[in-house]
C-alpha cells in the first residue's frame, strides 16, 4: 500500500546551514533517488530556521522502513530518525490546484482520543473537495491519517502566500479548535516554505 511519511525534526545551531545543504543536495541527485520513494519535499519553519519538515511519498512502508534502517546517516530518513520523529500515513483526501505551486506550506497534526476519531475527521474534511476548492488563495489541500493510530491526523496544506493562509486561519480556526478542545485532540502545527523537492527535478 502507497503510504506518506510526514517527519519533523529540529537541527541543532550552528549546523542548519549544512543540513540544508544536504537536504537539497539529496533530493537534487536524480541518481541517488530510492526507487520506491515515488516524491519528497523538505521545508523550513518561517518561525525556526532549525525545524524541518519532511513530507515523501514511498510505495509502501516496509520499503520506506528498510531504506531508513540502512541507509547512511546523512540521508534525510536518518536524520529524521535520529533527531525527531515520523508519521507513516494513509491518504484521505486530496485537492490541488496545478496552475500555481504553494508560496507557504502548513501542517497540522491532530491527535485525538480514540473515541474521537470520527468527530476529528468531520472537521478535517470539510464537505468534501467542493468546499475546500472555494478557499481564497489554497494551492492544495491534503488529509491523511496514521497507519498503525487510526485516531492520528496530518493535513498538509499550501497557499499562494501568507496572507492567504492567514486569513483561512482567522476564519476557521477558532472553530476548529474549539472543536478539538471539546474533544480532548491536541494540534501540532508547523509553518514554513520549501527547501527542496524531487518535483523541482
Amino acid at each position: 500500500m502507497v503510504v506518506t511519511v510526514v517527519g519533523r525534526w529540529h537541527v541543532p545551531d550552528g549546523q542548519q546551514a549544512l543540513a540544508i545543504a544536504a537536504a537539497r543536495h539529496e533530493l537534487d541527485v536524480r541518481a541517488a533517488q530510492p526507487p520506491a520513494r515515488r516524491e519528497a519535499h523538505v521545508f523550513q519553519a518561517i518561525d525556526d530556521p532549525g525545524l524541518l519538515l519532511y513530507v515523501a511519498e514511498w510505495s509502501d512502508r516496509v520499503a520506506f522502513e528498510l531504506y531508513r534502517g540502512q541507509s547512511g546517516p546523512e540521508t534525510i530518513e536518518a536524520a529524521i530518525s535520529a533527531a525527531g520523529e515520523y508519521i507513516i500515513c494513509e491518504r484521505l483526501v486530496f485537492y490541488g490546484n496545478f496552475a500555481y505551486r504553494a508560496n507557504i506550506v502548513a501542517c497540522g497534526i491532530v491527535d485525538a482520543p480514540a473515541e474521537a476519531s470520527e468527530a476529528v475527521r468531520e472537521v478535517l474534511l470539510p464537505g468534501g473537495r467542493w468546499e475546500i476548492h472555494g478557499w481564497p488563495g489554497l494551492v492544495h489541500y491534503t488529509a491523511f491519517r496514521e497507519t498503525s493510530r487510526t485516531h492520528r491526523y496530518v493535513v498538509v496544506h499550501g497557499w499562494k502566500s501568507e496572507a492567504a493562509l492567514r486569513g483561512s486561519r482567522e476564519a476557521t480556526r477558532p472553530a476548529a479548535s474549539e472543536q478539538f478542545r471539546k474533544v480532548g485532540a491536541t494540534l501540532i502545527q508547523f509553518t514554513g516554505r520549501e527547501l527542496s523537492s524531487t518535483d523541482l527535478l
